[in-house]
Parts: C-alpha cells; structure tokens; sequence
C-alpha cells in the first residue's frame, strides 16, 4: 500500500513522539510509537517486505518490533550492537534476516539471523551510513560510509551488478590541501538491474 509511510523524529522536537505513520500519502502524519521510551529518538525504521505489518525500529541504543503496522512495540534486543544505526533492511528471503549500518566511528555493517535477537559484525572498522541490498541476490549488500583526511568534493558513483568495479564516479570540488574534516557517502541504492548508484559529500578547509 504505497499510501501508508513511516518517519522518525526527536522526541525533543516533536513533542515527545519519534515514529509517526501516514495513511495517506504523507499529506497527514500521527505518533505511532507506543511501547517506546520518549526520552530517546528513533534513528531508522525498517518495514518486513514479506511481512509489511511488522516493522523494526533502532530507538535509544535499542532495537524494537511492531507486528501490528506500528500500532505497539516492543524490545527485540535491549543489547544492541550499535550506537547509532541510520539503517536497517530487512531481508526480502527471510524475515529472519536484518542488516544494520552502525554509522560511529570503528562501526561496521552487521546481520542478524534471528530477527534481530543476536547479531555480528560482518564489516569493521568504518562508519557505514547507509546500505542497500542487491535486487536479486540479498546476500549481498551495498554501504556507503564516511572517511577522514580527505579532499573537498561533492561526489556520485555508479558500482557494476557484481559490485566489483565502479562503472564511473563524477565530481564537483574544490583544490585545497587536505584536512581533518569529512567525507560523507550519504546514501547508496540499487536498481533493478543491480547497478549500485552512491551519493555523499567530502569537505575540506576551504
């Protein structure tokens, strides 16, 4: 039902609530986080493809589960692997099956096979910002994630089927010397051919 979507907000901000669904198209949104700790805020939202009244949502170092389309949540896993997890998939094979971007730093990308109870890191030692899973084949992932000590530019990569080889990267930036600020691989998705399209920012002193 393409009428109905979720966002996640900061409780400070929106009046205490952090997930808020709309049956309309997004033209009128309420809370829909009961069963959820309004101190915290929700940082990604997943919908079961096989499933779609059941949902996980990463809030407050936590992960929870609606099996009701958001009308109640409750704790999957209240030893979350993660500090701040930006994104969450839910494989289309098996509802069993979660992937998560922990996007600190020394983060990684982790699995879970248990829906969610246990997971393991299956990429170290980066922040990984966002992923995407391949159209055909959902063992296989695609991340995006952010680097130190790197040049300025505003950048869009498109990675093969395999995702083996980068089909071509443009950019847009700037000459100056390195420093120690960001580079930000904001968002990857893939198409239905497989081809992986990534999109960021890099930063530098001027």
């Amino acid at each position: 039902n393409s009428s109905i979507m979720y966002a996640t907000g900061t409780g400070y901000l929106s009046n205490n609530h952090t997930v808020f669904k709309s049956t309309d198209a997004g033209i009128t949104w309420t809370a829909a986080d009961t069963g959820m700790d309004p101190c915290c805020y929700t940082s990604s939202v997943a919908i079961d493809p096989n499933t779609p009244t059941t949902l996980y949502a990463e809030h407050g170092l936590k992960l929870y589960k609606s099996i009701d389309s958001a009308g109640s949540w409750t704790v999957v896993s209240s030893g979350y692997v993660g500090s701040y997890f930006p994104t969450l998939i839910v494989s289309p094979i098996s509802s069993l099956v979660l992937w998560a971007a922990d996007a600190t730093y020394g983060g990684g990308v982790y699995r879970s096979t248990d829906g969610g109870v246990t997971w393991h890191k299956t990429v170290s030692d980066i922040a990984v910002t966002s992923l995407a899973l391949h159209p055909t084949n959902a063992n296989i992932a695609y991340a995006s994630n952010i680097l130190q000590n790197v040049s300025s530019t505003f950048f869009i990569s498109k990675v093969n089927s395999t995702g083996t080889q980068l089909s071509y990267s443009t950019y847009l930036g700037s000459t100056g010397e390195r420093s120690n600020y960001l580079a930000n691989g904001a968002s990857v998705a893939v198409d239905s051919s497989g081809v992986a399209y990534v999109a960021g920012t890099e930063n530098t002193s001027n």
